[in-house]
């Protein structure tokens, strides 16, 4: 994405700096500022253009106080961030810029809290596969959690906690009611077996789904360190091959990811690998041999379509790709925007059948048949 109006600020105001002047507390404030309303405008974005900008605007300055400045103020924003997944940029700048010296932290202490939090959460970052644990089951048995063949649901509670108690009244009245396909994986942090009986038996009973109880009276899995357990309750939800799908979530947070992901999972069936694509003739600009040329066009006759929208540079990116490419693969570019204002019955069928939902949307073909797609 294009770096917009805040880092041109940035770099007037300390770049713009006579020699061998330092920025003032004032000005180190307004620097705050912008960083917090720039993380702010980067929220919609994927984490990993997060991580560019970050990177950016902590190289951007040669002086070491503000360069300082700008990285720790990133870090404290992304690890503290209201955003699901953002924690991983936090790791990311600690490891890129305070592991090898480009800066440093104020002092020891701040040093010591940032590399606490980044050890505490580097192995459960969104797209991790999750650390697996050997716990103790009910009767004492050996169990391996997360379990095998499915989503897990990875809620870590205390009995004598007052939000655990209340997250799991919640929690159960949101998974009798939907009934998702997943194990519920109750982990239990406390060392008293008394208590933790008297607790499953009035609290932890959940018809809803499959429950799998355990805990580690020895504390020897080292679940604190791998999950981050610092506190509870702490809940973690699994895709089916074990990465982390969602992390500090509580129950109204986990009902708005399985709704996302009941939503992506239904996109994502449009348009499915190793089907005929759909019979539509598109209007489009042609790329065969070298040459282009605009008309109304079979879909299924090209080897490669791309849907684009105007003004995007991913978008732009991939229509150069495209045109690099036209002299070995039939490719169509289809401009979205121009369908949308000419023919919007069209518009609603091509949303309705692929997933339009991130552009530009990359469609290869062989024979008519759907061989690969990607964003």
């Amino acid at each position: 994405m294009c770096k917009v109006f805040p880092v041109i600020a940035l770099l007037t105001l300390f770049f713009a700096l006579p020699v061998h002047a330092l920025p003032d507390e004032e000005s180190l404030a307004r620097l705050d500022s912008m960083l917090v309303n720039y993380v702010s405008a980067l929220e919609p974005e994927s984490v990993e253009v997060k991580m560019d900008e970050a990177d950016f605007l902590i190289g951007t300055s040669s002086d070491s106080l503000v360069r300082g400045r700008i990285a720790e103020k990133l870090f404290s924003l992304y690890r503290d961030s209201r955003i699901m997944g953002d924690e991983a940029v936090g790791v990311h700048i600690y490891d890129k810029w305070y592991v090898p010296g480009k800066v440093a932290f104020a002092s020891a202490e701040e040093e010591s809290e940032a590399r606490m939090f980044v050890e505490f959460n580097r192995s459960t970052l969104i797209g991790c596969k999750a650390p697996c644990l050997e716990l103790c089951g009910e009767l004492g048995e050996p169990l391996t959690l997360p379990v095998t063949g499915g989503k897990n649901l990875l809620f870590f509670y205390d009995t004598d906690c007052s939000k655990c108690k209340l997250e799991i009244l919640l929690l159960k009245t949101f998974l009798d009611e939907i009934r998702p396909d997943l194990t519920l994986c109750a982990i239990y942090v406390g060392s008293d077996r008394d208590a933790w009986e008297s607790f499953r038996k009035s609290q932890a009973d959940i018809s809803g789904v499959k429950v799998v109880h355990a805990w580690d009276p020895d504390h020897i899995s080292s679940f604190e360190y791998l999950y981050g357990v610092i506190s509870t309750p702490k809940m973690f939800l699994l895709d089916s091959d074990g990465v982390v799908a969602g992390r500090r979530l509580d129950t109204s947070s986990l009902k708005l990811l399985l709704d996302a992901e009941k939503i992506r999972d239904e996109l994502e069936s449009r348009a499915p690998l190793g089907s005929r694509i759909a019979a539509m003739k598109l209007p489009g600009r042609k790329l065969s041999g070298g040459t282009s040329r605009e008309g109304i066009w079979n879909i299924r006759r090209f080897g490669r379509v791309v849907f684009y929208t105007e003004g995007c540079s991913h978008c732009s990116e991939a229509l150069a790709e495209a045109e690099r490419a036209s002299d070995g693969v039939k490719t169509l570019l289809v401009n979205l925007d121009e369908i949308f204002a000419s023919d919007r019955k069209l518009a609603v069928k091509l949303f309705d059948t692929f997933d339009l939902t991130a552009l530009p949307y990359v469609i290869e073909l062989r024979h008519g048949i759907i061989t690969g797609k990607h964003n």
